[in-house]
């Protein structure tokens, strides 16, 4: 009889028992957390529910990570409580902490052959040998590679499977094993034949959840438990995806409480056990937030509106990170700097404070979405800048837009901001430019992925007429000290430009929540719940402040201020790894009028 193809790692039993599940944070390493993320994810994506995390790292002790709390891993129940972990080592010593993932209980032959010598084969080789399981070949259906080695292995042809013994067994290890299983099967019926799939670990890209076109990113859940912390949940539609997304925010224990809809869609009280309700009904309540299903989400946005609510203060889309205003506000394209957005000014990506026809002085402003006027419903530094001067004769042009790095400044001073005479350009940036690649000091990250837009959607014709001018530096590793050096260029190029038209000058490098000194528990909670994205960043943006200090750009350039220690004794002020509230932008007013009043 023909065996049944079975996947050859499994998921641990105890992840669908009644037990309280936990994921244990080994260690303090970038590595270690990541991988705490990347359980998470996959509970996440099981619809399983997870009580929090364990450790016996005493700093992790008393934060949150992805709204979950982490706690002593010694208060665990042995009879009620269980770990997870990506790989259990000899390390860990806890009996209650368990793998994830295992070899299938009905995998028992203590030799293998691969079908597969590529990426998935050295993957599954490296898992078997772990468990002290004989490896002894790579079989594979290209001519071309049969009969070289790979990883100490030949790699043979599938002739071997007619010879193959009854106790050795055969891995499929092809994300196409379904067409392997056939090749196999065919050639030997009586095999015992398991397959492997890989799956890539996290990264700051990952989507958790991508069904019908709705985006669940796990670095986005820290700004939605600061959005929603204290918030009675809801859910405006009862499509699919409503239900869906409403499902994931129970998961996540925020206080979610039931869905809304038009009066012409209400059929009956309860959805999935939660109350439905007309959205009218909402505004005779208080402290709720309203999560906007795709559906129908500019017809329910038109609704809110016209019920007074105001977009991220009360509601926001489900497709989003429920952080910032860029997907309401009136985003362009632009032919120098990718992309840019229409402000309160003639001038695109510019927010305009005072008069500008009877100022007697005008300051202009860089930077990117830590400087950005139209990005939080809030003031930025910049407004705060203005108020504190405190005088009708004063113009301020907040230039900052989202994700530009000093790069674009340059451009956009060149090109919008000397045209407006200004008597005094402040430039405030630095995290943004440790996204920049060698060799890629213009290939902007955002306007990357709207070419990579466009060439997915031109005409075929074209596009094979352009096939040749890819763009073949973007994934250039980045390199600290080129960072630095190219923004230093950056910034002094800057000044030039100022000094040659008689304008002040001043530099500031922002603060970063990674090399903040005196961090609390919801500071390192923070960083815990972006560390899929964080985990990119944090290291290199960490040594972009150290490579700055170390070089002491303050007593070499007497127009470049480090506002590093800005919040070391200040807390309550960090929304993530950079941006901060209007508390925090007030205090860089502050400082900023400070220096250059």
């Amino acid at each position: 009889m023909m065996r049944k193809t079975e996947p050859i790692i499994v998921y641990n039993p105890m992840v669908y028992s009644e037990m309280k599940k936990y994921i244990y944070i080994d260690g303090n390493s970038e590595e270690q957390k990541l991988a705490a993320a990347y359980l998470f994810g996959e509970f996440l994506d099981l619809n399983i529910y997870v009580d929090g995390f364990v450790t016996d790292c005493e700093f992790f002790i008393g934060c949150k990570m992805y709204n979950k709390p982490i706690i002593n891993i010694s208060e665990l129940e042995s009879d009620r409580d269980i770990a997870f972990v990506q790989k259990k080592h000899a390390d860990i010593r806890y009996e209650n902490v368990q793998p994830l993932q295992m070899l299938n209980p009905s995998f028992t032959a203590d030799e293998v052959v691969i079908y597969g010598a590529g990426f998935n084969g050295e993957w599954i080789k490296k898992e078997l040998e772990a468990c002290e399981i004989k490896i002894i070949c790579f079989i594979d259906s290209n001519p071309d590679i049969v009969g070289e080695y790979r990883q100490g292995l030949e790699v043979c042809s599938s002739d071997i499977l007619r010879e193959l013994p009854e106790n050795i067994a055969v891995i499929e290890a092809s994300n196409k094993h379904r067409e392997i299983d056939k090749i196999v099967k065919h050639i030997n019926a009586f095999a015992p034949v398991f397959y492997y799939e890989h799956h890539r670990p996290l990264n700051y890209n990952l989507v958790l959840w991508d069904k019908r076109d709705v985006n669940f990113r796990l670095y986005n859940i820290r700004m939605m438990a600061t959005v929603l912390e204290g918030k009675r949940v809801y859910v405006y539609g009862t499509d699919e995806n409503a239900r869906e997304y409403a499902a994931k925010m129970r998961l996540l224990d925020f206080d979610f409480r039931g869905f809304l809809c038009d009066y012409e869609d209400l059929e009956a009280p309860l959805l999935d056990g939660f109350p439905v309700q007309c959205a009218e009904e909402i505004i005779y309540e208080t402290g709720y937030y309203i999560c906007v299903s795709n559906i129908k989400k500019d017809i329910y946005i038109d609704k809110l509106d016209k019920l007074g609510l105001q977009y991220f203060r009360d509601f926001t889309t489900i497709d989003q990170t429920m952080n910032t205003l860029w997907y309401i506000r009136r985003n362009c394209l632009d032919i120098n700097l990718g992309y840019t957005y229409c402000g309160n000014h003639k001038v695109p990506g510019i927010m305009m404070y005072g008069n500008e026809h009877n100022s007697e002085y005008k300051i202009a402003v860089l930077g990117g979405s830590t400087t950005d006027g139209n990005l939080y419903p809030f003031k930025s530094w910049p407004e705060f800048l203005y108020e504190k001067w405190n005088s009708p004769a004063l113009t301020v042009y907040n230039a900052g837009v989202a994700g530009y790095n000093s790069g674009q400044e340059l451009i956009k001073l060149i090109r919008d901001i000397i045209n407006l005479n200004p008597d005094m350009i402040i430039v405030y940036d630095g995290y943004n430019d440790t996204m920049v690649k060698s060799g890629d000091l213009f290939a902007f990250q955002y306007s990357k992925e709207i070419y990579e837009f466009a060439h997915r959607n031109i005409e075929e014709a074209w596009m094979l007429q352009m096939r040749s001018y890819g763009n073949d530096t973007v994934d250039k590793m980045r390199d600290i000290k080129i960072c630095v050096d190219t923004w230093l260029q950056n910034i002094t190029l800057m000044k030039a430009i100022a000094d040659a038209k008689g304008i002040q000058f001043y530099a500031f490098v922002q603060p970063m929540l990674d090399s903040k000194n005196n961090r609390d528990k919801k500071e390192e909670s923070l960083l815990l719940s972006g560390v899929d994205l964080v985990e990119q960043n944090a290291a290199i943006a960490s040594a972009f402040r150290k490579e700055v200090a170390d070089r002491e750009l303050e007593k070499e350039y007497s127009y470049i201020y480090d506002l590093s220690d800005i919040f070391d004794n200040v807390y309550n002020v960090y929304l993530d790894e950079i941006h901060v509230n209007e508390k925090g932008n007030s205090i860089i007013a502050d400082k900023i009028f400070e220096i250059v009043r």
